[in-house]
């Protein structure tokens, strides 16, 4: 028996660096790390090609089936800096050139090598063979490729040319290659740049090779032979070669992931990486004062010897070194916590790893489970191979040093070995504080396994400095999510002339401008950033707001503003109590700071129930829902939630203390009191958690009965009131939190009697997360042995005033006391809201919440309203607690608090020196794949040539066949050449004996000429098919378009039929060539079409001229295009770049594709419509998709990406297709449309908008108590809801209520209006992709504003408009508007007309409800205008007008001016300075672009020269529009002014009104654009386009109050009425002025008020390119002078209406664009339909077809309010519906509408649909019916002859009549025969169906089915079922008031059934409905 080992010397790592995935230094590898950042994608061309080497199915020879890895980022690299000759990059391996960087950030970060001995400084490294020698050997096989050439005839000179064009393809040798390619030179080359003469040398152990070297460098040191070794692993060979010998293993993902320790893991994927450490003996970097990372205390090292196969793990050889390893470092692995395993994720790989781990970690005798987090990096960066130790090493170490169990990602549940739970491991998935006591060490291992059986373990130990030694811990790495960026000024002006250096890191900008802020400055804006770019958008948002409002302080997530002398006031901390606790807060703290990881340390070790207090904070992660919940229900436990609260507010409290943050005086919500005492100094931390833990176990003690604690949004007089009326006794009020909430606590069964009758009144409340009845009776038996503890607990007199929840006032002094109000405290009410007020009344104006969540900042804010304050949280539920510090920070340092930061930056290191760092003399960016190798190209793929085809004819051969040249000869490449070919044998030979040795001469001549012949003949048909092709292609693009920018279809539609699209197919692949059998030639007759390439370029074959196209085939063909005919991505970009040049003037030179089109370049919605236009014109008819979706991207990349996706193959047709040849039509004049906006009565059709039950409604906005009635009056009725303050996360539904609010001012209705964008766009992608519900309410009085009787509430009229785009956006989304008047009903009616509307209302998409009970539906109606009274338009009138200086304003004014000549005064925003020299000769933008960019400014950005182009060209539209008013004879004056400034838009008027007198008209034509979709739209984008229009109006009413105002005119726009995607902004801009103008008229009944929503014109922001975009999808656009002149028109005479259209086109054109119209839902349940149980055929009830008829009229009815009934055609049974679950849970069907693709516009086709999906019942709803034809009714026979007509009684015999009482409709039957039947039915009404809004009378309807069924049965002499309706008319709608008469006219029998009409008829003989063409089908039973 051997002895045991001695420990190994102890060795510090006192330097790290690394190149990763990803990451180009350590501290972007932790970053990475710690953030779960997958750095595996695609393999990047650059490295190898997919499509060459990649096949899916393994068994493929010489080909992997993977395609994904990680691979190194591009990093610059100075060949000069580190000794390498430029010249001699190519033949030297990445390898070494990325070896040398690490290596010079290791010795960096080690302190350099001044002062160290040289001589003793070694480097070894763990590498292998490089990449650049399996490509030099590459260059040796040319005797292999010359054999292969000359066995296949090629010609040896050509054979010779091939090999010297192959070798090319590989970097030819140089002196310097050997060395280059060599392995050790790795090492080598670090030695001899930095002059290090230790050893030197590389290590191969495969995989476990960098710890093979770590082995070397520790004994090197351990045996004194060196004193600084720098070591790791080094590994960039990721080429093809390795990628096939882990394919062929296999041992590669074939899912392409890399999931170590997962129950999905099925392999590895490859990874590079090179990672190195500095290493000293830990007694010698003590003694220099190193800083050190962490201690390396024992290495592991074991072979597995003879095992199953030599690349086989095996868990006995692994578990050898894990052993050795610590009994090397001296303890045993029970002290470890944390183990980075190999872990490939492979599965026999990970299993044995599994195995030797729990193997070893359990002979430890640690009797606690999965106490050691296991995990591996490779999950992130794949598996680095020779540097995956060294990798998995540099996770540890950083680990250890910041205290942090980093993550491993991609399990989502683990692997079965690790999941049970009974071993000492758990995967860790996400970043957790690593908590230990003081004493005790954190320790970590790491494995590395190499094939062949090398197995290393490492043991590593975190460094804490030992006392009286000079060594020192590292500086932290910087990984903060968010930066504090803090700015102070003297002035505004001052504040906004600060700029933002992009090219310096965010934390040292942050750092230095946390030094450098003043809080006394005048002017103080705090800013929190994710990165440099984030910083410079907030900065950007913010210097607008402030330019806006210079004196007006603000606040917004992460940036707050403030002005003037500090506000600070007095201080309060407070702390939150128990409720608020949630799993892991403070995490994100405790990793960021280390005073607060010291807390934790000092107070989460604390023990009890045997379990430590941080792992009920920080729990190992879990993986079910039932996991997490088990996790959540231990926290909320009330010993184990006040213990933790304390320990995280005293962590918190700690941080800021140290900031140097002092409060005045503090206080607590219930528990916190406790902590708000500590902070006093009444007792310190680890009393204050013993003491917690004490009393939340005498808490749990004491309530024997189950307790609960309920929110009530209530007063404490209102709560009280509901309790005692509602005889609930044994809850009381525990919490008074704020004016409108009081907690109340209770028994669970009572609080959840008094849940029910709060919301019962309209009351919301919500379920606390507490264990027990706190502050109650339940709990006050725990009060005496609390108070014996406290008595035994050291406690002293607070120093700071603690204000007590019990009765708002200040603790008393003494501790006696203080015990005593501590003991009391747990049964008493929390009076939170008098603390509130009495410390408010002391004069503390500033509350800071420390502790979890921000539960009492919310209650602050409630309390105290809009008086002055300031409440801010630490920490906040669902967002980083480190975001949150910065925010909180930064708004108290703008109010003033002077804050001392630099103890958050003391762990990191001094500041980086502000100096740049020197320029690079030369640098070149290098990756993992060697520098300048000639292969892949550059481009990809993509530059690969095609395939060749068949040889070509030589020269020299005569050709005794003919060649047709008349025909277009395809591209060889393009041409398939395996096609079956018809010969005829009996062909001529030539007998000529010249021609013989001439076709002996080359005997594939004869092969050639049949490809010509073929290609010629297939070039014929495939020009054809181009055409045809061709000119699908255009209907399928202008369909696309139409829908995309109307909104008109649904693309997803499987029932509409689709145009082939054109096709483009790519290239065969070559058929291999076969010299031809002698023998008589063959002729060969025209082959099956191929088809061609979109861009058509016959080729020139040698010896063969091109052949010259027919005339008719070129007069034919498409314009030829610019695209090439291979449509890659490098072409595109290379086209859309030279297109962008052309339309912006940027040269080509300053362009990129990754720059941003609206912030690199400035290119604006309407010039990117241009941009694409003109690609598309270059490319010929491209599909590109939708528009819409092109116009969402933001680069030029992704516009490329698109684009050439598009151009991918399609389906070809299958024949070809002729061009129809079109005459052209004489243009026809655009007609003009003038439209009114009215509102019809319209009543509610009875069904329920579909959606809701897709999920909990969110009721959100508004009054509280209007939300609360409304969610419970919808949960009463079967629909889930409940009102929430803020739309929750996974909504489904949401009702807004925000338009219910009172409004006091026009910014108040602007806040709504962006609240409710902002509830839009947090569900938008949720609706985009799978729909939803979502309801805007309002009340601009019942009718959506257009009688104008709430001008106060007309600023809310946008609402409406938000709603009507998001249903153009969302089309699988059910959308509503509501416009419910208040009118002085309560809230109870008001919430009960807003339900009734969401369950009755059924899909209409807009409806007002009226006080009255009136139910209004805004239309869209033709209303001409009529000549009347001139109005006083002249030469005195004085017209202000915004707006019109440029574009369609000015266009109408100059019609207006010409017409009326008044005067004018234009405001605009455009200045117009003079041009700068040149300028004049540029007459566009794209000129002026290229003249401003030669003579540019270094630094000047593309954006910023666009926009000085375009502020010129401006300038030029509006003198251009002076100059024509001034022609027309109409004064003028331009003021340069924002008519959102009140005081500069009042100065400009006073002018005018000097000049000319008083205002008379106001036009505002004022408007920007911002387009994009609701998911995409900004705060900022809302903000700038409503700012326009809306405040701009206000301010120029507001500026106008006191003139004689006679004419208001707005220019609107269709988007406001009717919707538009991309513009919801600009819609709600529009609707709010066509609110306004109806008030304004309201309130100026004697002035012309006109707000004209127009249609786009052929002008304007409508660009040439645009216009003719519109043209392609159908769009009628308004002529300039047609537009002006209808402008001229609206205001020459009065009209009825204020709110008009004006819109080009036809009558029959749909301005609103209307796509399908939303489906209705119905809810079937024996108590909405209980008729429907007496309808059995069978068993179970059947829904009877007659209400389906029923529901399709009541949706016509909402779809088409005003175009009348429908006749309902071609209504099929398509499945019966069997309702089984009628009498328990009910049904829900659907009645879902499309728009016809053939017949008139306004057709429609309805379906009912069940809760899956299925269709059951189909009918077409036709609007626009002729009257009846046929034969009438007057003239019926009588169905049995004339003499029988005696009435008799009718047989429900329960088969051919089976129907239940309830469908007994049949009373008298006057006679069956032959030729009819007739007889007396009554309706709903007599059967006793209820009042339902009834739009037939389904009842009698189904009566006149069942007569209908007796006819069947006489005739067939067998029973029947109604199956289809040819035809049904409803003459007169409703229920019947008597009884009817009721008729079956015979049609046709035959052996399956049979076919007739059937007639209702009134008493009064009208006819009330007819059934025509009923085809009943013979029961099968």
């Amino acid at each position: 028996m051997t002895a045991p080992h001695s420990p190994q010397v102890p060795v510090a790592v006192v330097g790290i660096g690394a190149l990763a995935p990803g990451a180009t230094s350590t501290t972007e590898f932790w970053r990475n790390v710690l953030s779960g950042r997958d750095m595996i994608t695609d393999v990047p061309p650059s490295r190898w090609l997919v499509e060459d080497h990649y096949d899916p199915d393994p068994a493929t020879p010489d080909k992997t089936y993977a395609r994904r890895g990680a691979f190194l980022p591009e990093i610059g690299f100075d060949p000069l800096a580190h000794g390498i000759p430029p010249a001699t990059l190519p033949a030297t391996d990445t390898s070494q050139l990325l070896a040398l960087m690490v290596a010079d950030q290791v010795l960096a970060d080690a302190g350099g090598l001044s002062g160290v001995d040289r001589e003793r400084v070694g480097v070894v490294l763990g590498a292998t063979s490089l990449e650049l020698l399996g490509h030099m050997q590459g260059r040796t096989q040319r005797p292999v490729w010359l054999k292969a050439l000359r066995e296949h005839g090629v010609p040896e000179a050509e054979a010779e040319a091939v090999c010297d064009t192959i070798r090319d393809h590989y970097t030819p040798w140089q002196e310097s290659t050997f060395p280059g390619l060599l392995g050790n030179v790795v090492a080598g080359r670090i030695a001899n740049r930095f002059d290090l003469h230790g050893t030197n040398h590389t290590t191969d152990a495969a995989c476990a090779s960098s710890f093979a070297a770590l082995s070397t460098a520790v004994a090197e040191l351990s045996l004194g032979r060196a004193d600084l070794v720098v070591s790791g692993g080094v590994d960039t060979l990721n080429d093809i070669g390795m990628f096939m010998c882990f394919s062929k293993t296999p041992a590669l993902s074939p899912t392409g992931d890399c999931r170590p320790f997962s129950e999905a893991a099925d392999g590895t994927m490859l990874g590079e990486a090179v990672v190195m450490y500095a290493l000293k003996r830990l007694s010698d970097a003590e003694r220099d004062g190193d800083r050190i990372h962490a201690v390396i205390r024992g290495i592991g090292a074991s072979s597995d010897g003879r095992g199953t196969a030599i690349y086989a793990p095996l868990p006995e050889g692994q578990a050898r070194a894990l052993r050795r390893a610590y009994e090397q470092a001296g303890y045993d692995p029970g002290t470890v916590e944390l183990v980075e395993a190999h872990g490939t994720g492979t599965r026999a790989g990970d299993a044995a790893e599994l195995a030797a781990l729990r193997t070893v970690f359990e002979e430890s005798g640690r009797s606690q489970r999965q106490w050691c987090a296991i995990g591996s990096v490779k999950s992130q960066i794949g598996h680095t191979k020779c540097a995956a130790g060294a990798a998995g090493l540099l996770k540890a170490v950083m680990a250890l040093h910041h205290k942090v169990l980093p993550p491993t990602i991609k399990v989502e549940r683990p692997n079965s070995a690790i999941r049970t739970g009974d071993n000492p491991f758990y995967v860790n998935t996400e970043a957790r504080p690593w908590v230990r006591a003081p004493g005790h060490l954190r320790r970590a291992s790491v494995s590395s396994f190499g094939f062949g059986g090398s197995n290393f373990h490492i043991a590593l130990e975190e460094y804490v400095p030992s006392e009286g030694r000079p060594g020192r811990r590292a500086w932290r790495s910087r990984s903060a999510p968010t930066e504090l960026v803090l700015f102070s000024a003297p002035s505004p002006d001052a504040l906004l002339e600060r700029t933002i250096d992009r090219g310096r890191p965010l934390a040292e900008t942050a750092r230095e401008s946390q030094a450098g802020f003043r809080p006394t400055d005048d002017v103080r804006l705090a800013v929190s950033a994710a990165d440099t770019d984030d910083l410079c958008d907030r900065f950007a948002r913010a210097a607008a707001a402030i330019r806006q409002r210079p004196r007006t302080a603000f606040s917004a997530p992460g940036t707050h503003y403030a002005t003037g002398a500090p506000a600070l006031g007095k201080v309060a901390f407070l702390f939150p109590g128990q409720g608020s606790q949630y799993v892991g807060m403070g995490a994100d703290l405790a990793m960021f700071a280390p005073t607060a990881q010291a807390v934790w340390d000092r107070l989460g070790g604390a023990r009890y129930e045997d379990r430590a207090l941080h792992r009920v904070v920080f729990p190992p992660p879990a993986f079910t829902d039932e996991e997490r919940k088990v996790r959540a229900d231990q926290l909320n436990a009330t010993e184990w939630a006040q213990p933790a609260l304390a320990a995280h507010s005293v962590a918190l409290l700690e941080v800021v203390s140290g900031l140097g943050l002092r409060p005045d005086c503090v206080g607590g919500h219930s528990f916190g009191e406790l902590v708000a005492l500590h902070a006093a100094g009444a007792l310190d931390a680890e009393s204050l958690v013993a003491l917690a833990r004490t009393r939340g176990e005498l808490m749990r003690a004491a309530a024997g009965t189950p307790g609960a604690m309920l929110a009530v949004s209530a007063g404490p007089d209102q709560v009280t009131a509901v309790l005692d009326e509602a005889g609930v006794r044994r809850v009381w009020p525990a919490n008074h939190n704020a004016p409108d909430q009081v907690v109340v606590s209770g028994e669970t069964g009572e609080i959840e009697a008094a849940e029910r009758e709060f919301l019962a009144r309209g009351l919301s409340s919500r379920r606390l997360d507490t264990s027990h009845a706190f502050h109650s009776p339940l709990v006050a038996s725990a009060t005496e042995p609390l108070l014996g503890f406290l008595r035994g607990m050291p406690l002293t007199a607070p120093v700071t005033d603690v204000y007590g929840n019990a009765d708002a006032s200040p603790y008393p002094r003494d501790p006696d006391e203080v015990r005593r109000r501590i003991a009391e405290h747990l049964a008493s009410p929390v009076l939170f809201n008098e603390q509130v007020e009495a410390m408010y009344a002391a004069g503390v104006r500033t509350f800071v919440e420390v502790g979890a969540g921000a539960a009492l900042t919310g209650l602050v804010g409630r309390i105290l309203g809009d008086r002055e304050h300031t409440a801010a949280a630490l920490d906040r539920r669902g967002q980083n607690t480190v975001s949150t510090l910065h925010s909180a920070l930064g708004e108290l340092s703008v109010r003033g608090a002077q804050l001392d930061y630099a103890p958050l930056w003391a762990p990191y290191g001094p500041s980086g020196t502000a100096a740049k760092e020197r320029e690079p003399r030369m640098t070149v960016q290098i990756s993992g794949a060697n520098y300048d190798q000639p292969y892949p190209p550059s481009g990809g793929a993509s530059e690969l040539p095609p395939p060749n085809p068949p040889r070509s004819l030589p020269t020299p051969a005569p050709a005794p066949v003919f060649v047709p040249a008349a025909e277009p000869v395809p591209d060889p490449a393009d041409t398939d050449t395996d096609t079956d070919t018809d010969t005829d044998t009996d062909t001529e030979t030539s007998t000529d004996p010249d021609a013989a040795p001439a076709l002996r001469a080359d005997p594939h001549w004869a092969a050639m000429v049949e490809s010509v012949q073929r290609q010629a003949a297939e070039a014929h048909v495939a020009c054809h098919r181009m055409l045809a092709d061709s000119h699908m292609a255009f209907l399928k693009m202008t369909e696309t378009t139409l829908a995309a920018l109307l909104g008109s279809g649904r693309e997803d539609d499987p029932a509409r039929p689709t145009p082939p699209r054109s096709s483009t197919v790519a290239p065969a692949p070559p058929t291999p060539f076969t010299p031809p059998v002698p023998g008589p030639e063959p002729r060969t007759t025209a082959p099956a079409p191929h088809p061609l390439p979109r861009t058509f370029v016959p080729p020139t074959a040698p010896g063969v001229p091109p052949a010259r196209a027919p005339e008719s085939a070129v007069r034919s063909a498409p314009a030829p295009s610019d695209a090439p005919a291979a449509a890659t991505p490098d072409r595109f970009e290379e086209l859309l770049l030279t297109v962008v040049a052309e339309r912006t003037g940027y040269p080509v030179s300053m362009l990129n594709a990754d720059m941003e089109l609206a912030t690199d370049l400035g290119i604006d919605s309407i010039k990117r419509v241009e941009i694409l236009s003109a690609v598309r014109q270059r490319v010929g008819d491209l599909p590109t998709g939708d528009v819409a979706e092109l116009g969402r991207l933001s680069t030029l990349r992704e516009i490329v990406d698109a684009l050439a996706s598009a151009a991918a193959p399609v389906a070809e047709p299958t024949a070809p297709t002729e061009a129809p040849v079109t005459k052209e039509e004489p243009a026809k004049p655009v007609e003009l449309r003038r439209l009114a906006l009215r509102t019809v009565t319209v009543p509610a059709p009875g069904l329920e908008m579909a959606g809701l039950d897709d999920g909990p409604v969110s009721v959100v906005g508004g009054p509280s108590r209007i939300a609360a009635l409304v969610a419970g009056k919808l949960t009463r009725r079967g629909v889930r809801a409940e009102p929430a303050t803020r739309v929750p996360d996974g909504a489904r539904a949401v009702v807004h209520l925000g338009g219910m609010a009172d409004v006091g001012t026009p910014e108040e209705a602007g806040r709504i209006l962006r609240e409710a964008l902002g509830a839009a766009r947090s569900v938008a992608p949720r609706m985009e992709a799978t729909g939803g519900a979502f309801v805007t309410v309002q009340d601009t009085g019942g009718d959506f504003g257009l009688d104008g009787r709430e001008p106060g509430r007309a600023w809310l009229g946008g609402l409406a408009a938000l709603a009507r785009t998001a249903a153009r956006e969302w089309p699988a989304a059910s959308v509503k508007a509501i416009d419910c008047e208040r009118g002085g009903r309560d809230a109870e009616a008001v919430a009960e007309a807003i339900v009734g509307e969401l369950l009755e209302g059924g899909p209409a998409p807009e409806a007002g409800l009226r006080a009255d009970g009136t139910r209004l539906v805004p239309r869209a109606v033709a209303a001409p205008l009529e000549p009347g009274t001139p109005t006083g338009i002249g030469p005195e009138s004085v017209i202000v007008a915004t707006g019109g200086a440029r574009g369609v304003t000015a266009a109408a004014l100059a019609d207006l001016a010409r017409t009326h000549r008044p005067r004018i005064a234009l405001l605009g925003r455009t200045e117009l300075p003079a041009e700068p020299p040149g300028a004049a000769e540029a007459t566009d933008e794209a000129a002026l672009v290229r003249q401003l960019g030669a003579h540019r400014a270094d630094g000047t950005s593309p954006a910023e020269i666009s926009a000085r182009a375009r502020a010129i060209l401006a300038a030029r539209e509006v003198r251009a529009t002076l100059a024509t008013l001034e022609e027309a004879g109409c004064p003028v004056r331009y003021l340069p002014v924002d008519i959102r400034d009140g005081e500069a838009l009042a100065a400009g008027l006073h002018e005018v009104r000097a000049a000319w007198g008083p205002v008379t008209g106001i036009v505002h034509g004022a408007g920007v654009l911002a387009d994009k979709r609701i998911s995409d739209k900004t705060d900022e984008q809302f903000d700038r386009v409503m700012s326009t229009k809306v405040d701009g109006l206000r301010t120029l009413l507001a500026a106008t109050a006191d003139d004689p105002i006679e004419l208001i005119c707005l220019f609107s726009s269709v988007a406001g009425v009717f919707g538009n995607a991309g513009q919801s902004d600009y819609a709600m801009a529009n609707d709010v002025l066509d609110h306004v103008a109806s008030a304004e008229r309201a309130r100026r009944p004697d002035c012309l008020v006109r707000s004209i929503a127009w249609g786009p014109w052929r002008g304007g922001m409508v660009t040439p390119a645009l216009a003719e975009h519109f043209g392609r999808s159908g769009i009628e656009l308004i002529p300039v002078d047609r537009g002006a002149a209808a402008f001229t028109a609206e205001l020459g005479a009065p009209a009825r209406d204020t709110r008009i259209a004006l819109v080009a086109g036809a009558e029959d054109a749909t301005p609103d664009g209307a796509g399908d119209p939303s489906p209705a839902r119905i809810r079937i349940t024996s108590t909405t339909h209980p008729y429907l149980a007496d309808h059995r055929v069978t068993e179970e009830p059947v829904l009877p077809v007659v209400m389906a008829l029923e529901w399709f009229v009541r949706a016509a009815g909402a779809w088409r309010p005003t175009a009348g009934g429908p006749v309902l055609r071609d209504v099929r049974v398509l499945d019966k519906v069997t309702l089984p679950r009628l009498a328990h849970e009910g049904h829900r069907l659907t009645v879902h509408g499309r728009r016809r693709i053939v017949g008139p516009p306004s057709g429609l086709e309805a379906e009912l649909r069940d809760e899956n999906g299925t269709s059951h019942f189909r009918a077409v709803l036709d609007f626009e019916a002729a009257p009846t034809e046929g034969e009438p009714w007057a003239t019926v026979p009588e169905p049995t002859g004339p003499a029988d007509t005696t009435d008799r009684a009718v047989l429900y015999d329960g088969r051919t009549l089976f129907h239940g009482p309830r469908f007994q409709a049949l009373r008298a039957l006057r006679g069956v025969g032959s030729h009819g039947a007739e007889a007396t039915v009554v309706g709903v009404t007599e059967l006793g169906w209820g009042d339902d809004a009834w739009a037939t009378d389904p009842a009698a309807v189904d009566g006149a089915l069942q007569l209908a069924l007796l006819w069947t049965e006489h005739a067939l002499a067998g029973d029947s079922l109604p199956m289809a309706v040819a035809e049904c008319r409803v003459h007169r709608r409703g229920p019947a008031p008597d009884s009817l008469r009721c008729v079956v006219r015979a049609r046709k029998v035959h052996d399956t059934g049979a076919r007739c009409d059937v007639a209702l008829f009134d008493p009064d003989g009208a006819l009330r409905t007819e059934l025509l063409g009923v085809e009943l089908v013979r029961r099968p039973d």
